[in-house]
């Protein structure tokens, strides 16, 4: 690999969520709407269940996974006239998830262990704001290790909620949740959702799962003639942005992707009596970030004696030639480079090509004939994998951004700079605060 210390010119990327190591399948996966929602109205209860195939998996975009894959690797990084950009998706097929595993359990990889410790620290202080029968969508749910203590806490106060995880890979994603499963939850309901963020963004407000009575049902419209029924109940969402997925960008693409989901954010209902003050009624993004601002301890978080985070920026590039349909990449026509840079608290790879690259991929495409024309110079350079570190203040500027304000945060114990941030739309919330 090679490494560098040098300025960054500004782009737009996505935050990267990654997966458990993947195992044989384990849970059926359910391709419909219509039998997704009746799915939803049936109580699956892992309670006293080892036997992962009762738990579903709902297919929201992952079975059309590799056009969606193609498109993205078109529009972003085959255009050497822009700026190329390696989308992130890319990075997280199974092998880049066992490759996942194994970067966030070395020495110097600091960010998920700490991230760990907070929710160890401060899980149940977080779990009693959190509404029974609540929708917990962890996008990008990877590693289990993560929001375990979390749903543990929920279900030893007997809270009911229901966990969607969501990922890319689909025995990444029944690796998840049969790990999930063999904990006995007798009050959490487990699921998955495969697809992307983009199919999540479009899907979830289909969501209605089951046990939703105990939620006021939302304002009779004006258009309601006298005496009809009342719309059903509505459960609050809860997104788990956990391992810096939200807001890891340059401010302005990161605010934008971040209103994306903060535009799912309902606001809260009337609360009825029986709430008690720190009980949240309404829809919440839990939000995980690392401000962490030591170069020397960035930098080893991301170069490993055993050139992992290497293979693993690699693995995202071999993906592509399956994606693609042809092998236009070749590990000896790019070095890895890694950036640190001086304007932003931030670690970037980059791919740099060391000759001429030309080939063409099947189409359809947009160049002569219907082909992909992959064409990149001697120097050019692909971005990979951003990393960026901001504290509770440049945050708070993204917060304002996003149309959303800070109803809560808790720092992870001793010196770590990893944050979680509660957030809502509205403005009746009462702060929340836990920091070591």
């Amino acid at each position: 690999m090679v490494s560098s210390l040098e300025s960054l010119r500004g782009s737009s990327r996505h935050g990267i969520g990654f997966s458990s190591s993947a195992e044989p399948h384990l849970a059926s996966v359910t391709t419909s709407s219509t039998s997704y929602r009746a799915l939803c109205r049936r109580d699956i209860n892992m309670g006293h269940n080892h036997n992962t195939n009762n738990v579903d998996i709902i297919d929201i975009g992952g079975g059309r996974l590799k056009d969606s894959l193609r498109n993205m690797l078109i529009a972003r990084m085959l255009d050497p006239t822009k700026q190329c950009v390696l989308p992130s998706a890319l990075l997280s097929d199974d092998h880049g998830a066992m490759l996942w595993t194994k970067i966030n359990r070395l020495p110097d990889y600091y960010q998920t262990r700490d991230e760990i410790a907070l929710l160890e620290v401060h899980g149940k202080e977080i779990a009693d704001v959190i509404p029974p029968d609540c929708l917990l969508i962890d996008i990008g749910c990877g590693d289990t290790r993560k929001v375990l203590p979390l749903l543990v806490h929920l279900d030893r106060i007997k809270k009911p909620v229901h966990y969607y995880g969501l990922d890319l890979s689909l025995p990444a994603l029944q690796s998840t949740l049969s790990q999930l499963a063999t904990h006995n939850f007798s009050h959490i309901t487990l699921h998955g959702l495969w697809g992307t963020f983009d199919d999540a963004i479009h899907f979830v407000p289909t969501l209605s799962p089951p046990s939703t009575s105990s939620y006021p049902s939302p304002p009779s419209s004006p258009s309601c003639s006298p005496g009809s029924a009342p719309a059903p109940a509505q459960p609050p969402r809860w997104f788990l942005s956990l391992g810096s997925i939200l807001g890891n960008d340059f401010p302005e693409p990161a605010t934008k992707i971040l209103s994306r989901w903060t535009a799912l954010l309902r606001p809260d209902p009337t609360p009825t009596p029986a709430n008690g003050p720190t009980t949240t009624t309404g829809d919440r993004i839990l939000l995980g970030m690392d401000s962490t601002t030591s170069p020397t301890l960035l930098w080893a978080s991301y170069h490993d004696p055993q050139n992992l985070f290497e293979q693993f920026m690699r693995n995202g590039l071999q993906h592509s030639n399956r994606v693609l349909g042809v092998n236009w990449y070749r590990p000896e026509d790019w070095d890895v480079v890694g950036v640190m840079s001086t304007k932003y608290v931030m670690h970037q790879f980059m791919f740099r090509a060391k000759r001429d690259v030309r080939c063409e991929a099947p189409g359809p495409g947009p160049g002569p004939g219907g082909v992909v024309k992959i064409e990149f110079p001697k120097g050019h350079e692909i971005d990979c994998y951003e990393a960026f570190k901001f504290g509770p203040e440049e945050m708070g500027e993204q917060f304002r951004g996003a149309g959303v304000r800070e109803v809560g945060r808790w720092k992870a114990p001793g010196s770590s700079g990893i944050y979680e941030y509660l957030l809502c739309r509205d403005t009746t919330s009462q702060q929340v605060n836990g920091e070591s």
